[in-house]
């Protein structure tokens, strides 16, 4: 008899996809959050190589192992211990137990592996550590010997090579492991009857962890103590004879794979939106976990306007995970702007670029992922009379705006002027008319108006469905005109403390967000308790005074008489589209005879209705 041998195990091999660290990032991020996890995964096996991926997540056919998610870097340190750890985790000591729905072996071998793998995931790096233990439950002695004439097993490596398979060989035929029904019937595995291994990767002195503990489960399976195997690959063919000694206990039988890999775009996967949110994920864990994210992610908006406020508005939704922003202006950027104005650089100042797509294009660069438009539109004013030298560009500038009004959730209006408003708020009231109660689901768009002034701000919110509260023109008992023929420099362009901009924008922001989160939505009363949502009160107005670092909140409802939101002036746009829109910016006082403000007692400058 020869000599024996020690048979080899090489050295354990693992093959880790991104997308295995993406899908484990967002689970972290998103479902276990600060919850010690550990559960079940599974992985594919070619030729002795252990392959995990994105479905490994996922309850589907393979090698089972475990994994372990660890809240801090110092508990991930402490799971080398693995005596410690296999106290925790039974699935790390308990017998191999394997179900089987049919009698074909090679069908579910990857079934009869198992490892473990540890894991610390710093949401904040995008790094993900890693120990990857591969368990098995054998101890091979061997001895070799050479079997010449098997002509047969030359016949099956021309016809199955390439595939790493497992045969029984009996009496110089080849047969499939489950034609003898060892699964159901142990007893038919007998000492005359040989496993014939055909790969390319497997040889005595360099057996995978997997085949070994195939080889084991085979042996203690069919009660045996010896196995014959003939391992075929290029090089020829070995006999062996394999003396098992099988464990109850699974136990690591090899070198343990210790890594970090670290995400990021380098590797063809966007790690840049999942990032970019991730303050607002973990807000969901302890501080806020009551908070609907897709509420607001949802929404589309549109901003009229891109100037400081426009500028700051939009970061703002990024930070929200608002994804669908379209953005509304006439201008071109200038020197003047980029020192106010966060999303313009001094090249988009040198080259004259448009507002609208020099602020797309670096809002892209900030999340890749943002579904952004921009339009080029100069909003039709009252008492601008240019704008009726062209009556083909007033109509497609009309249906323009109608188009953007109707297609988002949510419009703001942060233009330099108060005549650049009106035209907006007339659509959104109009859109809005008639439309049902709350509790209907019929769509409409809030209007969101925000003004700044040197050292103070105001944030207002239209009526919407059962919520009738007041305009931004409301209160105005005169027609808005043309303010950039006779206004000065400082008055044409809005003067403030570079603070006030940024307080504004959040402001009008976070209003939309706590609107979002009240069961009654966009028609959450002012002030009314019942309709307070997760992220606070839903004020109808604010106003912010940097001076004193004062702040209000009141509600005033609908004037009747509104020159812009009254069912005067809705029905009369209604009935007259352009024709009635080319009057009134002919004329705009002939809005205050439309909503009889002009027949109002006026007595000593005191108005009364």
């Amino acid at each position: 008899m020869d000599e024996p041998i020690k048979c080899k195990i090489r050295n354990f091999e693992c093959q880790i996809d991104d997308s295995f660290f993406v899908e484990l990032y967002k689970r972290r991020l998103r479902s276990y959050k600060t919850a010690e996890v550990a559960l079940c995964i599974t992985a594919n096996i070619t030729n002795g190589v252990l392959q995990l991926n994105e479905a490994s997540f996922q309850n589907t056919f393979g090698c089972t192992g475990l994994l372990v998610c660890f809240n801090t870097f110092a508990e991930f340190s402490g799971s080398c211990d693995f005596e410690m750890v296999e106290s925790q985790y039974s699935i790390l000591t308990h017998p191999l137990e394997v179900d089987f729905d049919n009698n074909d072996l090679n069908y579910y071998t990857s079934k009869l592996s198992k490892f473990a793998i540890f894991t610390y995931v710093d949401l904040i790096k995008l790094v993900c550590h890693y120990r990857i233990i591969p368990l098995g439950n054998f101890n091979f002695m061997g001895y070799t010997s050479q079997k010449d004439g098997i002509d047969v097993i030359t016949t099956a490596m021309e016809k199955f090579w390439g595939f790493e398979k497992i045969f029984l060989l009996k009496n110089k035929k080849i047969k499939s492991l489950n034609s003898l029904n060892i699964l159901t019937n142990p007893s038919k595995l007998d000492a005359t009857i040989q496993l014939l291994v055909i790969s390319d990767t497997e040889s005595v002195n360099s057996m995978s962890l997997h085949l070994a503990n195939v080889l084991s489960y085979v042996c203690n399976r069919c009660d045996l103590t010896q196995l014959y195997v003939y391992f075929a690959n290029s090089n020829g063919v070995e006999f062996v004879k394999l003396i098992v000694k099988y464990s109850e206990r699974w136990e690591i039988v090899n070198s343990i794979i210790c890594g970090t890999r670290v995400l990021n775009n380098n590797n063809g996967i966007d790690m840049s939106d999942l990032a970019s949110n991730l303050h607002f994920e973990l807000a969901l864990w302890r501080i806020i976990p009551e908070l609907d994210r897709d509420k607001m992610g949802n929404l589309s908006i549109a901003i009229l306007g891109m100037g400081t406020l426009g500028c700051a508005i939009a970061t703002q939704l990024l930070n929200w995970g608002i994804r669908h922003i379209t953005l509304v202006d006439s201008g071109r950027v200038s020197y003047f702007n980029i020192g106010r104005q966060s999303l313009y650089t001094l090249d988009d100042a040198k080259n004259g670029k448009l507002k609208v797509y020099a602020a797309s294009d670096n809002l892209r660069k900030i999340c890749p992922n943002l579904n952004v438009k921009g339009y080029n539109l100069d909003i039709p004013m009252l008492g601008y009379s240019i704008y009726l030298s062209d009556f083909n560009k007033l109509e497609r500038s009309v249906n323009l705006l109608c188009d953007i009004v109707c297609g988002n959730d949510v419009l703001f209006m942060v233009t330099d002027s108060r005549e650049s408003r009106w035209l907006p708020t007339l659509l959104i009231s109009h859109r809005n008319w008639g439309n049902s109660p709350v509790g209907v689901t019929n769509k409409g768009t809030l209007g969101i108006v925000a003004s700044i002034g040197f050292d103070s701000c105001l944030v207002s919110r239209q009526s919407f469905r059962g919520f009738n509260g007041s305009c931004y023109f409301c209160g105005d008992f005169v027609a808005p005109t043309n303010t950039q023929i006779t206004g000065l420099s400082d008055e044409i362009c809005t003067v403030t403390r570079p603070g006030i901009a940024p307080i504004c924008a959040s402001l009008a922001v976070e209003l939309v967000a706590a609107l979002t989160q009240s069961h009654l939505s966009f028609s959450a009363m002012h002030g009314d308790s019942s309709a307070k949502s997760c992220l606070g009160s839903t004020p109808q107005t604010i106003r912010f005074n940097l001076s004193n670092y004062s702040a209000s909140t009141y509600c005033n409802e609908r004037n009747p008489k509104c020159i812009c939101c009254s069912s005067a002036v809705v029905e009369a746009y209604d009935e007259g589209k352009l024709d009635f829109l080319k009057q009134v910016i002919a004329k705009p006082d002939l809005l205050v005879a439309l909503t009889h403000l002009d027949k109002m007692d006026i007595c000593d400058d005191v108005i009364t209705l």
